[in-house]
């Protein structure tokens, strides 16, 4: 793939130097999504039509708007700055300053993602909690909590998990640029001062990974679809 022309380096050394903090980042910001989005959207379903069901969809009307690197400077802003409980950028030293360094990183993303999660899987659970099956499940007996947990629950995950797998290419575009507002030394901010600075291979080697990193996940959302 070349030796970066900035760096003096082969480009493919200076990817796995920079692979970490990206991929701690895209998890990271994946796992706070998912459990935002559960959390917002089967209290809406349960709530449907109250106030805290309006609320919730409030924010998700919100969240979509709202861009990303403006939500990041103003958590910058606040919890770095007036309040002062992160660092402003950053990686750490270890697993537990990682957390720590990129938790405002994390949470800009999930902020951004979690609402469209959050409606799409809200209106699955509405759907699935107006079934016969649902139905046919409370005459047998079976507490609505069980048949909540273990049926409707599981059957509405199906579709918000695909939609995840879509929008992962629009989580790998988030990380490059909040890598870039925190001053993360991951693949992102790499591949923005790489086109800044011209050094065009390295920007084509960050993009192929990238690319197999979208297809290798749609293909494991995939298998987690027939699985569920």
């Amino acid at each position: 793939l070349g030796k970066s022309i900035i760096f003096k380096i082969p480009v493919i050394e200076l990817v796995f130097q920079r692979i970490e903090p990206t991929i701690f980042l895209l998890f990271y910001s994946l796992i706070l999504s998912v459990i935002i989005a559960l959390f917002l959207s089967v209290s809406a379903a349960k709530n449907q039509g109250k106030f805290i069901d309006q609320i919730i969809r409030f924010f998700c009307t919100v969240g979509v708007g709202v861009p990303a690197f403006w939500l990041g400077i103003m958590y910058m802003i606040l919890f770095c700055i007036v309040l002062k409980l992160f660092p402003v950028s950053g990686y750490g030293e270890n697993f537990f300053e990682h957390l720590h360094h990129l938790f405002l990183p994390s949470l800009t993303i999930a902020t951004a993602l979690s609402p469209v999660l959050t409606r799409n899987l809200r209106a699955s659970l509405i759907d699935q909690m107006s079934s016969d099956y649902v139905d046919a499940a409370k005459s047998k007996g079976l507490n609505n909590k069980y048949i909540f947990n273990n049926h409707i629950l599981k059957n509405s995950l199906v579709p918000t998990i695909n939609l995840l797998g879509v929008n992962f290419a629009w989580l790998i575009g988030g990380t490059v640029v909040i890598e870039t507002v925190f001053s993360i030394p991951g693949l992102g901010s790499l591949m923005v001062s790489s086109i800044f600075a011209r050094d065009y291979l390295v920007v084509q080697c960050v993009t192929i990974f990238f690319a197999v990193l979208i297809i290798s996940t749609n293909f494991i959302v995939d298998i987690m679809m027939q699985y569920i």
